[in-house]
């Protein structure tokens, strides 16, 4: 079960932002981007790093997105959001970077490139704006609700030939999945029937969305740290009948025990 999370992200390795702690800021710099060259490709969620680079007075990164998981075409539409949602991700949740950059008195451009389209976005955040962003952190909720626009950017998504992820939402502290179901296909009593057997099977997809190769690990550290709950709602296409699969915050930290730290 996919999940298509934080619309920029930048580095899966941290080691690499940490090992830039000798030397003066610019020279931190300098080391980081020869660090993530080296690692490069970078594959983090559905981004993949292809190169970074120092170009005047900016550190520029270039990415691929993969499109059959993020439609850029919400940061088109909406890219002073895309900086400051993305720009929160990026430089308070990889703090020696948003440092690094605020210290050597950088810019920072990422451009990203479709993997289907080709098309090319690009933001820039100027120096200016990264220290902004630092002093001002947006909250665990609104990245959530933005990373949540941000999926429902790819959907509707047809899944098989019985169910189709129509959104995700959030109402106070449930997230939600939305699906509907095919009733020609699959008649509702299965799935109101069946709860228990259907909530084991999800809750063994739901642990491994806490992977570090998942693409909703960072979607996930979001729902436990906001004391969220994660429901699954399928309804039947004709007669509106419902089956509600219930992930408290508890159950959501439990199942995260072995793969993520808080």
């Amino acid at each position: 079960m996919k999940k298509y999370i934080v619309l920029i992200a930048v580095l899966p390795l941290l080691a690499i932002l940490m090992s830039c702690n000798e030397g003066g800021a610019k020279a931190d710099l300098r080391k980081m981007v020869d660090n993530i060259n080296r690692e490069c490709p970078i594959h983090y969620d559905y981004i993949t790093c292809q190169g970074a680079a120092i170009q005047g007075e900016e550190v520029v990164m270039n990415y691929i997105v993969d499109e059959s998981m993020l439609s850029l075409q919400l940061m088109k539409e909406k890219p002073d959001q895309a900086k400051k949602y993305g720009g929160s991700s990026l430089f308070n949740v990889y703090d020696e970077l948003g440092s690094l950059l605020m210290e050597s008195g950088y810019g920072f451009t990422a451009n990203y490139q479709g993997s289907l389209s080709g098309d090319v976005v690009t933001l820039r955040f100027t120096n200016d704006e990264i220290k902004e962003i630092k002093a001002h952190p947006i909250s665990n909720e609104e990245l959530l609700d933005w990373e949540i626009q941000a999926s429902n950017s790819t959907l509707p998504r047809k899944l098989d030939a019985v169910t189709t992820l129509l959104s995700m939402s959030r109402d106070g502290n449930v997230v939600s999945y939305n699906y509907e179901i095919d009733e020609s296909q699959l008649d509702m009593s299965v799935l109101i029937n069946g709860q228990e057997q259907l909530k084991q099977t999800l809750a063994e997809q739901v642990a491994t969305l806490n992977s570090n190769t998942s693409s909703a690990q960072a979607f996930m550290r979001l729902l436990r740290r906001g004391n969220m709950e994660l429901h699954y709602v399928y309804k039947g296409n004709s007669s509106g009948k419902t089956a509600r699969i219930q992930f408290t915050n508890a159950e959501l930290r439990d199942m995260a025990n072995d793969y993520a730290e808080e």
